[in-house]
């Protein structure tokens, strides 16, 4: 099962109001094998190091997706009900296309696309637990569970 973890200034930007996702926001995700908390000697999960530049990213050749555009998820939604919010998206698969392997990654990064200062500000990462290879027509499954992809109480 893989495990959550909110970056820093994800939830500080939250805290401060600088922060609107919602339905209109253009949510993309990044695939990486590199760990998060020591990224190049940077821990992306620290307080100032929440943006996308700082994230190693996999090479997306013979990458494909289940999703009407590439890595961007389509369809979130942004819900509340008490002091609960939840970002939420449909189940969606990962490909290798027919031509060859898709590089190893283990790392699954949530960033919002349309941010401007910082811009690509990441919103979190979840940690497979293990690298996942894909060899040649090999698919994913990418499970949302019932705590969709965000919640915050």
């Amino acid at each position: 099962m893989a495990t959550f973890i909110k970056i820093a200034d994800f939830v500080e930007a939250g805290m401060e109001g600088f922060l609107d996702l919602n339905e209109t926001t253009t949510i993309k995700f990044a695939l990486s094998n590199t760990d998060p908390t020591n990224d190049g000697g940077t821990d992306v999960t620290a307080a100032g190091n929440g943006i996308l530049a700082n994230v190693t990213q996999i090479n997306y050749a013979n990458y494909e997706d289940s999703l009407a555009t590439d890595r961007v998820l389509n369809g979130i939604t942004s819900t509340v009900s008490g002091t609960t919010w939840k970002l939420d998206h449909a189940d969606f698969t990962i490909n290798a296309d027919g031509v060859g392997p898709l590089a190893d990654w283990r790392y699954f990064y949530i960033y919002d696309d349309g941010s401007v200062s910082p811009t690509d500000s990441l919103v979190g990462v979840w940690d497979h637990g293990s690298t996942i290879s894909l060899l040649a027509n090999e698919t994913a499954n990418i499970n949302v569970n019932a705590s969709g992809l965000v919640t915050i109480a």
